[in-house]
């Protein structure tokens, strides 16, 4: 899983040289249920989600969150 609390701009690859597309065409594709990753035969599911929260009030916990914290399964227990 990966948080990132200060809205860092990020892409995601399945392989370094992979293509990245805008995020405004994968919404559309998965929309109109094209399917724009994956091969023959192949089974996936991306899980996206985002929280929001009042910028004009600078709260110090997450104002002391860094850019990008990354859980790993096995931390997760």
């Amino acid at each position: 899983m990966v948080v990132l609390p200060h809205g860092t701009s990020h892409q995601l690859f399945d392989t370094p040289d992979s293509k990245c597309l805008p995020g405004e065409h994968v919404i559309a594709a998965y929309r109109s249920g094209d399917s724009l990753f994956g091969g023959v035969n192949e089974n996936f599911d991306i899980v996206c989600g985002y929280f929001e929260y009042d910028r004009s009030w600078p709260h110090p916990l997450i104002k002391s969150l860094p850019n990008c914290i990354h859980l790993h399964q096995k931390e997760r227990g």
